[in-house]
């Protein structure tokens, strides 16, 4: 051991020990590794046609990204996505649907029932498309704008893609 630390008084000797402890336990135990992430840029469309004021979302366990399309339907995340597969959500609400849903201005009301649909929490008024439900105002299919049951896949590449295109139908 070294000299210098076996000359300290007993009690210097005893705070020295109890520092390199609590310091090598610092930390709070494992640390995950940090998810690699990439740029993503694509385009989105619609039965063949851009799909402009959409938003695009890439998915895994631990990483989100979103972005929104423009008038021409492309897009560019605006983090990077994670590397490896994403689940990806697309969605657009129509908001001339959402004329009738009153939202109230004051904060402290915390969500009313116009702003829980607007959330895409389904109402009365939601629309049956097959046996998903679409939630009030959503122009885009569940299986493409539902995080649970999306169809949508992307594989990020580790030097980030500007061909995350999707095609999408309505049929």
């Amino acid at each position: 051991m070294n000299t210098a630390i076996m000359n300290l008084h007993p009690t210097k000797l005893l705070i020295v020990c109890s520092l390199l402890l609590l310091l090598s336990g610092c930390g709070g135990g494992q640390r995950s590794a940090p998810v690699p992430t990439a740029s993503v840029s694509g385009k989105v469309t619609l039965d063949g046609q851009p799909l402009a004021g959409a938003t695009i979302a890439f998915h895994t366990e631990q990483w989100s990204s979103v972005g929104r399309t423009n008038s021409s339907g492309e897009f560019t995340l605006v983090k990077e996505a994670a590397v490896g597969e994403n689940k990806i959500t697309i969605s657009k609400i129509d908001e001339s649907q959402l004329e009738g849903v009153e939202f109230s201005e004051d904060p402290e009301d915390g969500l009313d029932e116009g702003q829980l649909a607007a959330a895409n929490i389904v109402d009365e008024n939601s629309e049956e498309l097959g046996d998903q439900t679409v939630p009030l105002g959503e122009q885009i299919a569940a299986e493409y704008s539902d995080p649970d049951s999306t169809i949508l896949t992307f594989d990020v590449p580790e030097g980030g893609s500007d061909a995350a295109n999707f095609n999408l139908t309505s049929e």
